[in-house]
């Protein structure tokens, strides 16, 4: 059995993002992503992600982005969502 699927997109190409979620026939997980002038980022994800198969979208140049979405996806059950 297949669980729910949850695309992020990444900061660097979020239109490939919404394409990949259009073939898959599902919705992009909600984001909010808050850049900091001294380069640091807040990433909340808006959507419960537990026990579903999450998929970060990040090509290229903009991987700390993914990592950090990963591991909010990692730690998602010490956070409550609504």
């Amino acid at each position: 059995m297949i669980g729910a699927v949850k695309v992020i997109s990444g900061t660097a190409h979020p239109e490939l993002a919404q394409n990949i979620c259009k073939n898959l026939g599902t919705d992009l997980c909600r984001t909010t992503v808050v850049r900091f002038s001294n380069e640091n980022m807040l990433v909340q994800i808006d959507e419960n992600v537990r026990e579903a198969d999450v998929f970060v979208i990040q090509p290229s140049h903009r991987r700390s982005a993914a990592i950090y979405v990963g591991y909010r996806c990692g730690t998602s059950a010490e956070w409550s969502h609504p």
